[in-house]
């Protein structure tokens, strides 16, 4: 009898084993799932001469920067493309990770493939999350280079 019992055991724990359950299945995970995010907007402060100084960050950035958009799928995964107006030296989809922490305000991007991003030449970057609904989102990320801190709140619209 016991080694009939042992095959319905390991099939049950195989079937639950298999069935992970989607860590960002929230309220806001939802809401970044069903956007199609395109920047529409980037400012960065920091110090200079003494006191908080803010650029218009995004009016600096390519044309072929400003059309790229970024889906959120199921299980942690989504992708960034570069859409119609590719930049040359970027491939059109690069493939990352994702993942809400501190309940959901914040925002964990990891870039795979061994893509890293641009201004901290690192594959992660942890954001705050401001503000998100069905319309926009807008994410808040703190930089700290050479002992000088910058931070960088970017604004991106849903285009679906």
């Amino acid at each position: 009898m016991k080694p009939l019992l042992i095959f319905p055991t390991v099939l049950l724990t195989l079937l639950f084993a298999g069935c992970k359950k989607d860590k960002n299945n929230s309220v806001t995970g939802n809401k970044l799932k069903a956007g199609r995010w395109q920047i529409s907007a980037a400012s960065l402060t920091t110090g200079y001469n003494g006191k908080d100084t803010t650029i218009d960050y995004y009016s600096g950035w390519l044309a072929c920067e400003q059309d790229d958009y970024i889906e959120f799928g199921d299980k942690g995964k989504g992708t960034s493309n570069e859409n119609s107006n590719k930049c040359p030296e970027d491939a059109q989809v690069t493939d990352f990770e994702w993942e809400l922490q501190d309940n959901d305000s914040k925002l964990k991007i990891t870039l795979t493939g061994g893509a890293k991003i641009r201004s901290t030449g690192s594959s992660t970057a942890v954001s705050d999350i401001v503000e998100i609904a069905s319309t926009h989102l807008k994410l808040k990320h703190t930089e700290v280079k050479n002992g000088q801190t910058a931070v960088i709140i970017e604004t991106y619209k849903n285009t679906r």
